[in-house]
């Protein structure tokens, strides 16, 4: 009775150390796997720091370029402005030529008709 009570001990430290190997063998393979997405979150990570160092410096430029458009249209409306002052004033004198070629016709007509 003691070999058989000694056998059954046996087999169950027998099927304990079975079941330990099989579980060790489960979480290998789990351990690789979080290995293996670890890379893989890591190279994701790696990526998408480049994309935004790139993001970054694609920003600067338009901030750039939009300050470098912002400075060229100010100037280009300042000139504006000016052509449109100069246009007004040579309308105005323009006017004032008219008027007075108007008044010059006009004394000519009145010459006419007394001469």
């Amino acid at each position: 009775m003691s070999v058989h009570v000694g056998l059954v001990i046996e087999l169950v430290v027998a099927a304990l150390l079975a079941v330990s190997i099989v579980y060790c063998a489960l979480l290998e393979r789990r351990l690789r796997a979080i290995h293996a997405s670890d890379a893989d979150l890591r190279r994701t990570i790696e990526e998408l720091d480049a994309a935004t160092e790139r993001a970054e410096r694609a920003v600067a430029d338009l901030r750039t370029a939009a300050t470098d458009c912002e400075r060229t249209l100010g100037d280009r409306l300042d000139g504006a402005r000016r052509r449109s002052a100069e246009l007004s004033e040579r309308i105005r004198a323009g006017g004032e030529v008219i008027a007075c070629i108007s008044r010059i016709v006009a004394a000519r007509a009145v010459e006419r008709e007394a001469a």
